[in-house]
């Protein structure tokens, strides 16, 4: 079973944090994959990076976007503690906390307004390779998850360029671009 959405995550994550203790990611990591019976294989699924857990970093994310609506506070590096906020909201929607429940708050409407003019200046400045617009990318995946998918597709279109380039050549061209390419990967 695919692991939710980050948002998913936010109501469950407040609950972790219910007591008031603080609480590293990791514990609020295991407290949500408890309450909401995420398996141990949808625990360990990865990023298409590689290099993170799919369900930690939508938990990861789901902080994030709570500690910019002042719903946790980070009292100390790594450490997450929910506020009076975070207890009135969870409170107010004990069952579901989500984007559209932080909008309320100032400081995650400025978040957001911060974030949308970065990548705003972002789509500026790159050329577009698509007259398509592309979807929001906060509304399923998290800003990891959808870097993590650029670089895909940007390698998987560069190998397609450079192969199309290459088989328009002629089979010398092949065979001395092969003698280099293991030239290169012998003194490498």
């Amino acid at each position: 079973m695919p692991v939710a959405n980050y948002q998913t995550f936010m109501a469950p994550a407040l609950r972790a944090l219910e007591d008031g203790q603080p609480r590293p990611r990791g514990q609020i990591c295991d407290a949500v994959a408890e309450e909401l019976g995420i398996t141990a294989a949808d625990r360990a699924e990865m990023l298409p990076s590689k290099n993170a857990r799919v369900f930690d970093s939508r938990v990861g994310w789901a902080l994030t976007y709570m500690v910019q609506a002042a719903l946790i506070e980070r009292p100390r590096r790594a450490m997450n503690q929910i506020t009076k906020r975070g207890l009135d909201v969870l409170r107010e929607h004990p069952d579901r906390v989500d984007n559209h429940v932080l909008e309320a708050f100032e400081e995650f409407r400025d978040f957001r307004a911060r974030s949308a003019r970065v990548a705003e200046h972002k789509t500026q400045t790159a050329s577009t390779a698509s007259a398509q617009p592309s979807p929001d990318p906060t509304a399923e995946r998290t800003p990891q998850e959808v870097i993590a998918t650029a670089v895909e597709e940007v390698n998987s279109a560069v190998a397609a360029e450079i192969l199309a380039r290459v088989r328009r050549q002629d089979p010398a061209f092949l065979e001395n671009l092969v003698l280099k390419v293991l030239t290169a990967i012998s003194l490498a």
